[in-house]
């Protein structure tokens, strides 16, 4: 499958990709890593690469009267900008084993300036994937899927197909557990409206590894007049244990609440004569 993109993007492909084979390899992908940029130390870990000339430079800490902090960056006309998240970010945070991190997505906030002279958003990632380890693309969110200008929330699943880029040719390919098993630079990357000389600005803020929500194993049993339930929350995701209320209006309350993964979780509640129902929810943490 072939996908057409813009043309000017052909650059920031070749020469981001030459150094970001380069970066180095790390296993410490955590599941739930949230990046807020709240101090300069955070931001300075962060890289933009300019297309308009090709080079690497400290992202932008904006951190106006001590509101809420992010990074930004002005485009020079239609070049793009691209956020690069290293091996620094996070002390290795948003790199290396997406399967054992339970990464189902890379979500984010981002602004847009002005939506006439946007055309698209994407992300990018370092992978092991069909065409060799190199840099693979997210479907890009277009102008046409936001309603205005200001901050907008994106999700990058890798559930979808995402792309590679072949003699200018975009191939489409499916994320497996290869693809997964070792990712390295993340990048956010913003494309003005080909034309357009506004020079707009582009900012990033809560950068998240989503994990994928999954229901955990119950163990049960009844030992000594005493119900056990014994579960193990993926990580990056909060349980809770739920009672069933009693008529008319059978409620569902918290009994037990932020029960955290990867560790295992054993539950207790004595049996009498009173009928008791139980369930685990489980959420992002």
């Amino acid at each position: 499958m072939m996908m057409a993109r813009p043309t000017h993007r052909l650059l920031l492909a070749a020469v981001f990709g030459g150094l970001a084979l380069a970066s180095p390899l790390c296993p410490g992908a955590v599941p739930g890593a949230w990046e807020t940029f709240d101090t300069q130390a955070n931001a300075d870990a962060w890289e933009l690469f300019d297309d308009s000339d090709g080079e690497f430079y400290p992202a932008e800490w904006q951190n106006t009267d001590g509101g809420d902090a992010y990074i930004g960056a002005e485009h020079i006309g239609d070049f793009p900008l691209t956020f690069v998240a290293g091996p620094e970010v996070g002390q290795g945070a948003f790199e290396g084993d997406y399967n054992a991190a339970n990464v189902e997505a890379i979500a984010c906030d981002i602004f847009i300036d002005n939506l006439d002279e946007f055309e698209s958003v994407e992300c990018s990632v370092t992978a092991d994937g069909p065409a060799g380890r190199r840099i693979y693309y997210s479907l890009p969110y277009l102008k046409e899927d936001f309603d205005g200008d200001g901050w907008w929330t994106v999700d990058f699943s890798f559930d979808l197909d995402w792309y590679y880029l072949e003699d200018d040719e975009w191939t489409a390919v499916v994320v497996d557990e290869g693809f997964l098993a070792n990712i390295g630079d993340v990048g956010i990357g913003f494309f003005p409206e080909i034309g357009s000389e506004a020079n707009s600005f582009a900012a990033i803020d809560n950068v998240v590894l989503e994990p994928r929500v999954t229901a955990p194993e119950l163990v049960t049993e009844t030992l000594d007049d005493t119900f056990r339930m014994t579960f193990t929350p993926a990580p990056g995701l909060s349980a809770a244990v739920e009672r069933l209320g009693p008529a008319p209006d059978f409620e569902w309350n918290d009994v037990v609440e932020n029960v955290l993964g990867p560790a295992p979780y054993q539950f207790f509640s004595p049996v009498d004569a009173r009928s008791k129902i139980f369930r685990v929810r489980t959420e992002p943490v």
